[in-house]
């Protein structure tokens, strides 16, 4: 029987059975994160114990449709961080050894709670920015580091986690002054500059032949495009000459990245490539609308063969949806600036598009069929029934997808 075995039946043995269910798994995640503060000084000899605890205080709070009160989830939240960070654990030092056994199951019980502070009007400000300090700066660069000389699934997971602490801390923060205080810490521990690199050298470091670290860490540039002058650092350290000119970026240009093999590789286009780019148009405009405008043009032929793949579609997935609505965005974007200095940027084949995104949704039996989940999310839609014995959650989703962009095609028609 493992150790967390022995503390739960003790536990319940001293009477716990009588309260509610919430209230029973919020008294063992804290009985369990500060036995591992109190006991820092033994992780030597404690270690595998110290891992069942901080995994099983994961798996007393992680379920979502627990009710947990917003002071418990301020205390868990500080316990959790307060356990990653212990001086006597020499945290960061693990995360550059590759040792993840105690640190990632207490990364999953920040971010569960930073999800339920979503509801919490009374958040700790200094708290934040010490977490985005310490794990989506500082912990961040040790494992995008990594990465480029060690590129294991463990160190994905990892910066998967990261990335989700990263997008919950500046959401809660965006309209809380600390936030200015986010790019001097990605400053300080040249967080940016280390994720330029991995995508710029991640042809290099691949998972099973897919380039998941290229994915990684425009996602992680993407998650923090909001937080101020992040667009200008990531301008600074060279994303856009690296997004045209890196080996990764040669084989997006000239790669077939719609057939299933190649999913990781349409997202890296789709929900890193696309995204960095708008969100810096967004926040530089007009000084980089020239070279915006060469990114389009260099990638003309990805970009049409994303158009063209609505007339006969072998597949229709919510990363192609995402992809077409973008560009149409970025092309409304980029065209109202050119307006300003009477010049213009031709789409080409917005009539086509239009009438096969018609054609699709006049057609919602054919359109079930093409449907594909490309996640497990989309796999647990697939099983959501709607009306009609053909549609499902995800075809609920892709067919509002094709209406948001029939409106977005009507917008770059006026």
């Amino acid at each position: 029987m493992g150790s967390w075995q022995h503390l739960a039946l003790a536990w319940d043995e001293n009477g716990q059975k009588a309260l509610p269910l919430e209230g029973r798994a919020v008294i063992l995640a804290k009985a369990c994160l500060e036995a591992n503060i109190a006991e820092a000084k033994m992780h030597t000899l404690l270690r595998a114990t110290m891992a069942d605890r901080a995994n099983l205080a994961f798996s007393m709070i992680g379920s979502p449709s627990l009710d947990v009160k917003h002071e418990e989830v301020k205390t868990m939240l500080r316990l959790a961080f307060t356990a990653i960070i212990a001086p006597e654990l020499t945290f960061f030092d693990a995360l550059a050894d590759g040792k993840f056994d105690l640190a990632r199951p207490l990364l999953r019980v920040v971010v569960t709670c930073l999800k339920r502070f979503e509801k919490v009007k009374d958040r700790s400000s200094a708290l934040l920015l010490d977490i985005f300090e310490a794990l989506v700066a500082k912990a961040a660069t040790s494992l995008l580091n990594r990465a480029r000389v060690h590129p294991a699934e463990d160190v994905a997971d990892m910066i998967s986690i990261i990335i989700a602490i990263g997008q919950e801390v500046v959401d809660l923060s965006n309209n809380d002054a600390i936030i200015s205080e986010f790019c001097n810490k990605l400053t300080d521990h040249n967080s940016l500059e280390a994720a330029v690199r991995m995508y710029a050298t991640s042809h290099q470091a691949l998972i099973d032949d897919q380039p998941i670290f290229a994915e990684l860490s425009l996602l992680y540039m993407v998650s923090l495009a909001p937080a101020p002058r992040v667009p200008e650092q990531l301008a600074v350290a060279r994303i856009l000459a690296f997004i045209m000119e890196s080996p990764i970026s040669s084989i997006l240009q000239s790669s077939d990245i719609r057939t299933p093999h190649s999913h990781v590789l349409h997202r890296v286009w789709t929900r890193g490539v696309l995204p960095v780019i708008f969100n810096l148009l967004q926040s530089l405009g007009s000084r980089i609308l020239h070279d915006t405008v060469a990114f389009l043009r260099l990638y003309e032929h990805q970009i049409q063969s994303a158009f063209t793949e609505w007339a006969r579609p072998k597949l229709v997935t919510t990363t192609l949806a995402d992809e077409t609505a973008l560009l149409l965005v970025l092309f409304e974007v980029v065209d109202s600036y050119l307006r300003l200095e009477q010049d213009q940027f031709v789409f080409r084949g917005k009539e086509d598009l239009l009438e096969n995104v018609n054609n699709l949704l006049a057609h919602p039996r054919f359109l079930a069929r093409l449907v594909h989940p490309t996640s497990l999310e989309e796999e647990k839609l697939m099983e959501q029934r709607k009306e009609g014995e053909f549609r499902n959650g995800l075809v609920a989703k892709i067919a509002g997808d094709l209406e948001d962009m029939r409106g977005l095609l009507g917008v770059v028609e006026q």
